[in-house]
C-alpha cells in the first residue's frame, strides 16, 4: 500500500475521496462498494482534520471484492463510537448528552461502524492510524493493520 500526504486543511477529504475513487476504479471495484469506500474515507479524513493534527497520510488498496483504507495523523487519541438511539419518528438521536440532534458532527464513526466490514484504530508513529475494510478480506488475520503496527480491533466502543 502506497501512502500519499494530505494537507491538514478543509480540502483534505476531497483529495482523499478522489484518491480512493481512482484506486477502486483501477481494480474494478463495484460502484456500490466504491461509493461506500469514498463516504467512509471522507468521514475518517474529516475526523483527522478536525481532531488529529500534524501530518496526515492516506493509504488505499483495492481488489475487485475488497477495499482497505488507512488514514494516519499526529494524534494518539482514538476515535470514539457514539451510541445512537432512534426517536419515534425514526430520526437518529445520540444516546449521550454531549451531542444534540441538530449537531453537525458526531456521527461519522457510527457510519464507519455500520458500513465497514472491519475497522479499527492503532497507535502508529507519530500518532495513530484509523482504518476500515469493505468486502472479503484477503488479509490474515483480518484485523491486522497493513502498516505493521499493533493489531487493531473491530468496532471499539466508547
Amino acid at each position: 500500500m502506497d501512502f500519499v500526504a494530505l494537507a491538514t486543511s478543509p480540502n483534505a477529504p476531497a483529495t482523499a475521496r478522489r484518491h480512493v475513487r481512482v484506486e477502486c476504479a483501477a481494480h474494478g471495484v463495484s460502484a456500490s462498494m466504491t461509493d461506500t469506500a469514498v463516504l467512509l474515507t471522507s468521514e475518517i479524513v474529516t475526523n483527522a482534520v478536525l481532531h488529529g493534527g500534524g501530518d496526515m497520510r492516506l493509504g488505499a488498496s483495492a481488489l475487485a471484492t475488497h477495499v482497505r483504507v488507512e488514514v494516519m495523523d499526529g494524534s494518539r487519541q482514538h476515535p470514539t463510537l457514539r451510541r445512537l438511539a432512534l426517536a419515534a419518528d425514526g430520526m437518529a438521536l445520540p444516546a449521550d448528552e454531549s451531542t444534540t440532534l441538530l449537531a453537525e458532527g458526531g456521527r461519522g464513526i457510527a457510519l464507519v461502524n455500520s458500513l465497514a466490514d472491519h475497522w479499527g484504530a492503532v497507535d502508529a508513529q507519530p500518532g495513530k492510524c484509523v482504518w476500515f475494510e469493505l468486502g472479503a478480506s484477503p488479509f490474515i488475520p483480518q484485523e491486522a493493520p497493513l502498516i505493521g503496527a499493533i493489531p487493531a480491533h473491530d468496532a471499539p466502543a466508547a
